[in-house]
């Protein structure tokens, strides 16, 4: 999802700047088949159809709007992406872009949503790759190093309630410039401030509810392997490192920081 202040544009010029350029990236063809671990090319594949829009009166009511996101299905009948426009009456706005994660992985989401949006896109090149699959180098890797990085986990104390069904989206909007600044006076990433937060925010949670402290947390963090040549290409082109988040109650976010960088 990319966030906007000022006035949304209409429905029809997004879907016109999307339809000209979606015929560019093969990748959005794409569906899984049925019973196989395979990925097809769609014959018909009007991009047009692929967009649509969700108003918003107020801005307090955007974030049960994005949860709609994560709950409503996507299409069967062509290939399963779309992109939403969210839009608020208050000045502001959202793209979203929605997609089957057996066919991309988060960086070429994000990839294929700025080459699809942005006025005028980094490194855009309106022809198609040599190819629309992901590299063997790169399968390789994700399989040697995720192999290790996925095994199962016994659920942490913070997480090992009853379910509720529903997904839900919790986030906090802070300036990156307030994130980097963070990460620069540690000798830290964005990425471990965001996991230092992570850390910080399970204590509390488990503190609150349980008044006991938190063990320490095995994560998986993903990493791509994606190279540019590769950027909007089918599959998931990535490998798993565990990390052990700290999860004390002691020492604050810049203890976890600390910690989480030691590791990274």
């Amino acid at each position: 999802m990319f966030d906007f202040d000022g006035a949304a544009p209409p429905l029809t010029s997004l879907r016109a700047r999307i339809a000209a350029r979606a015929h560019h990236i093969p990748s959005l063809r794409y569906r899984a088949g049925r019973g196989d671990r395979m990925a097809y090319a769609a014959r018909d594949f009007e991009p047009r159809a692929h967009v649509f829009q969700l108003p918003v009166p107020r801005r307090e009511q955007f974030d049960a709007a994005r949860r709609q996101m994560l709950t409503r299905p996507l299409p069967k009948d062509r290939p399963p992406w779309d992109v939403w426009l969210i839009r608020c009456a208050e000045e502001s706005f959202t793209v979203c872009f929605r997609s089957d994660h057996c066919l991309r992985d988060g960086i070429a989401a994000v990839t294929i949503l700025r080459l699809l949006i942005e006025d005028e896109p980094v490194g855009w090149s309106p022809r198609s790759p040599a190819s629309a699959r992901t590299g063997l180098r790169g399968l390789v890797a994700v399989l040697g190093q995720s192999t290790r990085a996925m095994l199962p986990l016994t659920p942490a104390p913070a997480f090992a309630g009853a379910q509720s069904g529903t997904p839900q989206l919790f986030h906090r909007d802070l300036p990156m410039a307030l994130l980097r600044g963070a990460a620069r006076a540690r000798g830290a990433t964005v990425n471990d401030v965001y996991l230092a937060a992570l850390s910080e925010a399970v204590q509390r949670r488990h503190r609150e509810g349980t008044h006991q402290g938190h063990p320490p947390m095995p994560v998986t963090v993903p990493l791509s392997v994606r190279g540019r040549d590769q950027a909007t290409s089918v599959g998931n082109a990535l490998v798993g490192v565990r990390l052990t988040l700290p999860c004390k109650d002691s020492g604050g976010v810049e203890g976890a920081l600390d910690a989480v960088t030691a590791q990274t």
